[in-house]
Order: structure tokens, then sequence, then C-alpha cells
């Protein structure tokens, strides 16, 4: 999937309201961003790496990164795992 539509596509199992066909990337980013701004905004610097484990499809990671470049964090690099070999692929198509 393009970002384009991985941002406009329905959200499942991602929490409260997670479950309603209407539950947006939008809003998942909206639900996750004061607490990624905390926990993260401060301690990266541009140019770091970043590494997720249990990482799915990097979902995740994607709304950190766009929150990151939100603060002028950018060059960042992102790896991460998981065990779930079907995730993992779709992550990487």
């Amino acid at each position: 999937k393009t970002l384009d539509e991985i941002r406009h596509m329905s959200m499942d199992g991602w929490g409260e309201g997670a479950n309603d066909e209407n539950f947006s990337y939008l809003k998942l980013k909206r639900s996750v961003r004061t607490w990624k701004e905390i926990a993260f905004v401060p301690y990266i610097r541009s140019s770091d790496i970043i590494y997720e484990s249990a990482c799915g499809s990097g979902l995740n990671m994607l709304l950190t990164a766009e929150i990151l470049y939100e603060h002028n964090k950018t060059n960042l690099t992102f790896y991460g795992n998981d065990s779930c070999i079907e995730l993992l692929t779709s992550s990487t198509s």
C-alpha cells in the first residue's frame, strides 16, 4: 500500500474506538500523539536510529516517524523485527 492509502484506510484493533469502521489512521495518530511527544521528542535527535521489536506491519513506526518529523527530527533510520512472517511481508510490500 502507498502512504496515502494507509492514511485513509480504516484501522481495527488499535485501542478505544478502533473497532469502529470510521476509526482512521489520522484518528489513531491523534490518539497517540501526546504520548509519543512526551516519550520520544525530547530524546530523539535528527539522524538517530530507532529499533522496534515486535513491529508487526510497521504502522507504529510510521506513526512515530511522522510525529517526529513534525518536530523537525529528520534523517531517522527505523529498523524492526517481528516473528509473524505475514506482517513482515505486508510491511515491505
